[in-house]
Order: C-alpha cells, then structure tokens, then sequence
C-alpha cells in the first residue's frame, strides 16, 4: 500500500462526477416518489369508489326491502261475520286468540228516543278513564 498522490484538479473532477450523479439518483428518486403517489392515489381513489358503490346498492337493496314490506301495510284481509243483535262478545284474531269485547250498552227497545227523559251522567273508571252514559232520572 503506497500513497498516491492525485493532483488537485483530478479530485475535482471525481467530485463534479459525484455530484453530477447525486443529482441524477435524486431526481430518480423523486420521479419514482411521484410515480408512487400517483398510484396510491389511483388505488385509494378506486377502493373509495368501490366502498361507495358498494354503500349505494345495499342502500338500495334496503330501501327497496322497506318499500317491499310498507307497500301491504293498508287494511288486513278479513271474514267479517256481521252480528245481527249489535252485541260485541268477543274478538277472534287470525291466531285463533279469543279477546273479550268491550260492553256496548244498547238502549232497551222501551225507551222511546224522542221522548228520552234519561240524562246524560259522566263516570270516571281507573281501567277505561272517563265516559259519559244516559242513565234514567232519580225517582223523588
């Protein structure tokens, strides 16, 4: 191993190289930063779009599912069976489940209605709240 001894202009020579090639890896290496971003943007932008999609139809689906099932919601189909005393017993629901009717006070067939002498009474029941019903006069 001997010492060399390199004059002064060749060592500048060597470094104007280096730098020549350090600008050359830099700008390389901005050109491939770039090109990557440009395809993490491309590939974040489509999964985005995706996602989107992808929110839109299974809006859709849901919406269409609501639609689909509100589209019924009028009036049951019924076998109405008219009762022909206008008495309500009870009620028989699809299920079978028997539910006892409210009482529906009838005037007697007596009571002639044009000449009603029975007043009108309201009366309080914790269940059914307040209601008003014609009860005949006091007798004095």
């Amino acid at each position: 191993q001997q010492n060399q001894v390199v004059p002064l202009s060749e060592l500048e020579k060597i470094k104007k190289i280096n730098d020549v090639n350090i600008k050359a890896m830099q700008a390389q290496i901005n050109i491939v930063k770039n090109e990557l971003r440009n395809e993490m943007q491309t590939s974040i932008q489509a999964l985005m779009s995706n996602q989107t999609n992808e929110l839109k139809n299974m809006m859709t689906s849901f919406f269409q599912m609501n639609t689909t099932s509100t589209l019924g919601s009028g009036s049951l189909p019924s076998n109405t069976i008219a009762n022909p005393r206008g008495e309500l017993k009870a009620i028989t629901t699809r299920s079978g489940l028997v539910l006892d009717g409210p009482s529906v006070p009838m005037p007697p067939p007596f009571i002639n209605l044009e000449e009603d002498e029975r007043v009108e009474k309201t009366l309080t029941d914790p269940e059914h709240g307040e209601f008003t019903i014609k009860v005949p006069p006091l007798l004095v």
